[in-house]
């Protein structure tokens, strides 16, 4: 499943450069409400000239989420650019495309708020562990008494919670996104089918963690980021 955002550049910037740079349209078109966590979303940015003005744009577009860049994409011969990602977590995301301009162009920026949501959702106090067995689960500001264990398929986002055991997710999970929370014991991430940040105060977002224990991240084949988390030993 691709879920599809698209921001369409509209509404005149009015600085003309006196080099003679002509105008490109800046306002916002969203297509898309939001999307589920741990499936792909498409941002895609559309470039016009509004009239009487003429020619075709060039150069890059900026992508950025929530202030930080995600990546930089080169203009189409279609006036388009875009920018595909799983590594948004529940939430609210506040999303810009900035033209960058060329010689004949001047920049434009158009952005919209995009919001990520979970099939469950838990916050406050869990008594006992958690079986995740499929769809995606998320908890926020929670404390789990016990382990969390994820199934085949399954996607998980923690988001500053405290658990109190491990977090197992060794058969092939989905996407699993750990932030800003307290492991008691391990985290075990093996063979996921989508991406893995445990911890990335980077582009993605993702504030470090601590885990007690050991982070074992093995023959995860569509991305891992692991940044800075204070860990008992690493495994990868």
């Amino acid at each position: 499943l691709v879920t599809v955002a698209c921001l369409a550049f509209s509404g005149v910037a009015t600085l003309v450069k006196p080099n003679n740079q002509g105008d490109v349209l800046a306002v916002l078109g969203n297509e898309v409400l939001g999307s589920t966590f741990g499936k792909l979303v498409t941002f895609t940015a559309a470039v016009s000239v509004p009239l009487p003005g003429a020619g075709l744009p060039t150069g890059d577009v900026v992508f950025t989420v929530d202030g930080a860049t995600v990546q930089t994409t080169a203009l189409s011969a279609a006036l388009q650019a875009a920018v595909a990602t799983t590594s948004l977590g529940a939430g609210s995301h506040l999303v810009t495309a900035t033209y960058q301009g060329d010689s004949d162009f001047l920049a434009s920026t158009t952005s919209l708020t995009h919001q990520v949501v979970c099939d469950v959702t838990i916050t406050g106090d869990h008594t006992g562990g958690l079986q995740v067995t499929s769809g995606s689960t998320c908890l926020t500001n929670a404390t789990v008494h016990g382990a969390i264990v994820v199934r085949a398929g399954a996607s998980l986002n923690l988001q500053n919670t405290t658990v109190s055991g491990s977090v197992v997710a060794n058969h092939g999970p989905g996407t699993i996104r750990i932030c800003g929370s307290s492991i008691g014991v391990a985290v075990d991430v093996r063979n996921a089918q989508g991406l893995v940040i445990v911890g990335d105060p980077g582009p993605t977002g993702c504030p470090v963690n601590t885990i007690a224990g050991a982070l074992i991240l093995k023959d995860n084949l569509h991305g891992v980021r692991a940044i800075n988390n204070t860990v008992g030993t690493l495994q990868a």
